[in-house]
Order: C-alpha cells, then sequence, then structure tokens
C-alpha cells in the first residue's frame, strides 16, 4: 500500500515539472486558436506493464505562405471640361406701341325750366260735432228678493208625522218696458274730392342717338426668319468595362493531422522479458500527417471600367422673330345727335274737396222702465199623527221683497258727427335757367410707334462635359503564417508502473487550449 501511495506522489510530481516546462514553451509558440484540441489517445490495458508514462505535449508546426492583397482599389478621376459660349445680336422691344389720349371739352348751351317750388297741398280745418240732451231713466239698483229665517218648532206629539213639507213656489213677474224716440245718423260726414288735371306744354330738345366712338384699325406684325443651333443629343460618356485577370496557384491542405495510435504486436524483441509473447504487447504508434495539393485561382488584376466620352450632337433650325409688333390706329367716329319733343308740366294736378254733410234718422226702441222678476208663495206642510216624538212645525223661511230702485240721468247725444273740411292751397312756381350739354364729352387717341433696339446674348455651342480618368488599383506581397500541424499530446514511458494496474489521469490542457 505504501509503494502505491509513492508512485502515484512521483507521478503527480513529474506532471507538475512538465506543466511548467511545457508552459514556458508554449509562450513561446502559442497554439493557432481555429484548430480544434487533440484528445490524448487512449491508454493500453498491460496489466504485466511494470513502467508508467507521461503525457508530453508536441507544440504545432506552422509555415509561412506569401499572398498578394490590393492595397489601394482601383479608382478614377474626373477632368470638367468647361462649356463653349458665342455672342449673337438680336432686336429687342424697348418700348412697346402706345397711344396718347387728347380730351376733347363738351359743349354746354343755357336753358330757361319753370320748377315747381312748393307743390300744391291743402289745409285741413275741424268742424266740432253737435250734442243734444237726453233724459231716460236707469236702474240704479235691481228687485231682489230677501230671505228670512224662521226657526223649526218642536213638541212631543204621539204619531205626529210630517206627510209632505212646507215648500215654497215662485211665480214669475214680468219686465216692464217703454218706447223712447232717439235720432240715429245713417251716413256719417264725408268730403269728396274733384280731381283737377294738370297743364302742359311741348319744348324741344336734343337728345345724343349715338355717342362718340373709337375705331381700331389693327396693323399686323413685321416677321424674319434667322437660323439658331440646337442641341439634340447631349454629351454622354459610356463606360466599357474590363475584365479582371487571374492565375493558377497551388497549396497544399491537410487532409489528416498527425496522429498517435496504440498497436498491437509491434514491439521491440529486445525489450521482451523472459516469458513475454511479442503479439501481447502494445506499442504506441506515430501516424504522420497527410496533406493533399490542391489549386485555386488568385486575382491578379481587378476589373474595372474605362469610360468613353461621345460627343453631343447638334442641329441648325429655323425660327420666326417678330421685327415689329402687331398694332393698331385710332379712328375717331363723332356723335348723332337727334332733336326731340317732350311735355313740360305748366301747373301739376290738384284737387278739389267738396263736404257731403252727415244724413241721420228717427228710431223707435224699447226701454226696460221696470225688470223683471218673481213673486215667492209658501205651500204649508201636511201632517198627520203618530205615536212618536215629531216636528211639529219645521224650520222654514218667509221671502221679504225688496223693490228695484231707478233714477232719472241726463247724457249727451251726438247730433252731428265731427268733421274736417280740407282748403286747397295751390302750387308755387318758379323760373330757373341751367347748363344742358349739347356735345359730350369726347377722347382723340393718338398712336405711338414702339421703340427697338439692338442686345446682344450668349448662346451655349458646347455644352459643358466631363472627362474620366482611370486610376489603376495598387497590390502589395504580404507573409502569412499558416497551420501545417495541429499541437498534440504524446505518451513517453519512463516510471515504473504501480502493482495495481491503475492509470493515472490526463495532464491538463496548456495555457490557451483545450482538451475534450
Amino acid at each position: 500500500m505504501r509503494g502505491l501511495v509513492n508512485s502515484r506522489t512521483a507521478v503527480v510530481a513529474a506532471m507538475v515539472l512538465f506543466g511548467l516546462c511545457s508552459g514556458s514553451a508554449l509562450a513561446q509558440t502559442p497554439p493557432d486558436p481555429n484548430c480544434p484540441p487533440i484528445p490524448c489517445p487512449p491508454l493500453p490495458d498491460c496489466p504485466e506493464k511494470k513502467e508508467c508514462g507521461m503525457y508530453v505535449w508536441i507544440p504545432p508546426v506552422y509555415r509561412n505562405v506569401e499572398e498578394r492583397v490590393c492595397v489601394k482599389p482601383a479608382s478614377e478621376t474626373c477632368e470638367t471640361i468647361p462649356a463653349v459660349y458665342e455672342t449673337r445680336t438680336r432686336r429687342v422691344c424697348v418700348k412697346p406701341a402706345s397711344e396718347r389720349c387728347e380730351t376733347i371739352p363738351a359743349e354746354y348751351k343755357t336753358v330757361e325750366e319753370r320748377v315747381c317750388c312748393k307743390p300744391a297741398s291743402e289745409r285741413c280745418e275741424t268742424i266740432p260735432p253737435e250734442y243734444k240732451t237726453v233724459e231716460e231713466r236707469v236702474c240704479v239698483k235691481p228687485a231682489s228678493v230677501r230671505r228670512i229665517p224662521i226657526p223649526a218648532e218642536y213638541k212631543t206629539v204621539t204619531e205626529q208625522v210630517c206627510c209632505k213639507p212646507a215648500s215654497v213656489r215662485r211665480i214669475p213677474i214680468p219686465a216692464e218696458y217703454k218706447t223712447v224716440t232717439e235720432q240715429v245718423c245713417v251716413k256719417p260726414a264725408s268730403v269728396r274730392r274733384i280731381p283737377i288735371p294738370a297743364e302742359y306744354r311741348t319744348e324741344s330738345y336734343q337728345v345724343c342717338v349715338k355717342p362718340e366712338s373709337v375705331r381700331r384699325i389693327p396693323i399686323p406684325a413685321e416677321y424674319k426668319t434667322e437660323e439658331y443651333r440646337v442641341c439634340v443629343k447631349p454629351a454622354t460618356c459610356r463606360q466599357i468595362p474590363i475584365p479582371a485577370e487571374y492565375r493558377d496557384e497551388c497549396y497544399q491542405v491537410c487532409v489528416a493531422p498527425a496522429r498517435q495510435e496504440w498497436q498491437k504486436g509491434c514491439v521491440d524483441p529486445s525489450l521482451l522479458k523472459p516469458g513475454e509473447k511479442q503479439g501481447d504487447g502494445w506499442c504506441l504508434v506515430t501516424i504522420p500527417a497527410k496533406y493533399e495539393n490542391r489549386t485555386r485561382r488568385v486575382c491578379c488584376k481587378p476589373a474595372s471600367c474605362r469610360t468613353e466620352e461621345i460627343p453631343a450632337v447638334y442641329e441648325t433650325r429655323t425660327r420666326q422673330v417678330c421685327c415689329k409688333p402687331a398694332s393698331e390706329r385710332c379712328e375717331t367716329i363723332p356723335a348723332v345727335h337727334e332733336t326731340r319733343t317732350r311735355q313740360v308740366c305748366v301747373k301739376p294736378a290738384s284737387e278739389r274737396c267738396e263736404t257731403i254733410p252727415a244724413e241721420y234718422k228717427t228710431v223707435e226702441r224699447q226701454v226696460c222702465c221696470k225688470p223683471a222678476s218673481e213673486r215667492c208663495e209658501t205651500i204649508p206642510a201636511e201632517y198627520k199623527t203618530v205615536e212618536r216624538q215629531v216636528c211639529v212645525r219645521p224650520a222654514s223661511e218667509r221671502c221679504e221683497t225688496i223693490p228695484a230702485v231707478y233714477e232719472t240721468r241726463t247724457r249727451q247725444v251726438c247730433c252731428k258727427p265731427a268733421s274736417v273740411r280740407r282748403i286747397p292751397i295751390p302750387a308755387e312756381y318758379t323760373t330757373v335757367t341751367k347748363q344742358v350739354c349739347c356735345k359730350p364729352a369726347s377722347v382723340r387717341r393718338i398712336p405711338i410707334p414702339a421703340e427697338y433696339k439692338d442686345e446682344c446674348y450668349q448662346v451655349c455651342v458646347k455644352p459643358a462635359s466631363v472627362k474620366r480618368c482611370p486610376i489603376p488599383a495598387v497590390y502589395e506581397t504580404r507573409c502569412k503564417q499558416v497551420l501545417v500541424c495541429p499541437g498534440r499530446w504524446e505518451w513517453r514511458w519512463g516510471a515504473n508502473c504501480p502493482d495495481d494496474g491503475t492509470k493515472p489521469p490526463p495532464p491538463p490542457a496548456p495555457r490557451g487550449n483545450s482538451m475534450d
């Protein structure tokens, strides 16, 4: 048991020492992070082996490869070619044709005319109404009936029963009338207006039948033919593509990396001990890496474009240019007048008022002297005797008639209503002198011709264009490292194995790599 512990301690110490040494070696040659780590090969099951080994890290192998890299891509510079212009002359209208208006004043004459200063009117004179005094009898307080209550009388009687109670019968008294004669207005007073026709006189006056006018006579414009250049198709640039140039290069690719595996029966006979067979031993064999030659196309010169300039196309055209613009000449047509006749009111129409008196007639009507009333007649009650307490005399009432009260009153009755008498007031006239237009004002148009001048202007003969100059790409050769063989673990024999045949665990992967 103590021997097993000592052997394990020795293996751990050897592994720690190897880790320190391999760590310093790996710091100088770091493994490629893109290559996957190589797992540790399995240990052979050899219970008879009395030696122990250890894992040794074999660093990866690299080789330098030259590669052509594009430092600056192909480009082009643009050179601007300015446009070409030429100076031409054309005629321009400085001041267009116009016309000056000259005013011809109107002509007037003096005319006398009779004007109404104050129109005819009328004055209304009020005629007061006429009244007469009439006496008539008026009922101040109508007749009425006052009811005086009579209380009932009771006594104890044997079977004294009222068969029919007392009642009151009302007897109507008709009203009394008398005939009164009075004057009634059948048709009130009125005023009849009698029209007085107006007086007129005939006078002559001038009327403008057709006013003065101006007739415009158009003068056509004058044109001339001139030639000018027109750009039918502008200058353009055509891009001609230049294909890229490639070359084939060979390179090696690691198809299968180098590895170690345990093979049975390949042990050196000199290492065998007495009683051991060569076919029973295991040997760690290194299998070298396999490489394959492959071909790839590399771009020597990238694709580019060559710019070819296509010039602009021009053609000569003809156009009409106005030398003298259209204008017009004004011709004045005088006004046309004619003499007409009209009726002038000398005296306006008026009216005369004639008063028609009111008409009356005598009417008889019935007047109530005594209004209708009624008389109350009491019907006594009927009784019979019964053996019980009965009402001897029921409560009743006595009607007392109060006669109506009349008085004689005096009132004013209109015999003739108020009326109005219209007194006409004649109109007042005066003679007025005023100015009358015989010939209205007019305007005479005087044409002013247009003014022209020659001016110079710039015409683009050849438009501006762009010239493109290509700049080729810049390449340089750079060197880079390519992984030929990745790092791996290798088992090395060199120590006595423990008696129980246990296998030590693999060491941890070096810094910068990992193991499954």
